[in-house]
């Protein structure tokens, strides 16, 4: 029989054609594939590596297969994608602002409740450092505090801080940074924003 009658595999990034095309153009295949075990039905990840063997006159008389089972890894990185989902769900429904800073505190992610805030879009920040909208007298000790939780998985910090906003304004916000660098889903330092310019404007005027 050719090998494609003998292959039952779904091929997960390419087609069985395909897969069979490279195989004999190259003399071996190697990719991801899915396949129904008989014994309970579940379906299986592999990893697959295929060559062709070949006698002394260089045509190919069989092949040799190495499958390995990937399906603990591929559930779990599906797992983590859903977590990742369900995350970002829940917080693009939030009015505070949420940000996730790497450990450069350069922005992976923020909510889109920025734009009411701040008045940037999560595509003009994304990639840029937080740092750079801190106001100059809250910028070494707010460098200190993110080192600090940097050190300390699961620390709380929080701590009134000057960030400009979009039209050059420094608006007043109550930020409290989480280290979840331990967490496979954030795996970086959340920061959440909370607006208090009015109350520190109120504040302002009782001491004038």
């Amino acid at each position: 029989k050719h090998i494609g009658q003998l292959v039952q595999h779904e091929f997960v990034h390419s087609t069985k054609s395909e897969s069979m095309q490279q195989m004999a153009a190259n003399g071996h295949w190697q990719g991801e594939a899915l396949y129904k075990s008989s014994t309970t039905g579940e379906t299986v990840y592999l990893m697959c590596h295929v060559s062709a063997l070949r006698d002394q006159d260089n045509n190919i008389t069989g092949y040799i297969a190495v499958n390995r089972d990937i399906t603990a890894k591929i559930r779990a990185q599906e797992a983590i994608r859903l977590n990742e989902l369900k995350f970002k769900s829940i917080l693009q429904n939030l009015m505070d602002v949420v940000f996730v800073l790497d450990r450069q505190g350069l922005i992976k992610y923020v909510t889109p409740s920025v734009m009411t805030v701040l008045g940037y879009s999560e595509e003009e920040l994304a990639g840029l450092s937080a740092f750079g909208f801190i106001h100059p007298e809250d910028f070494q000790r707010t460098g200190s505090l993110f080192n600090e939780l940097l050190a300390n998985p699961d620390a709380v910090i929080i701590r009134d801080i000057r960030l400009k906003n979009k039209q050059g304004v420094w608006n007043w916000v109550e930020a409290k940074g989480i280290n979840k660098f331990a967490d496979n889903v954030i795996e970086g330092v959340i920061i959440s924003l909370h607006d208090i310019s009015d109350r520190k404007q109120s504040e302002q005027q009782l001491q004038a």
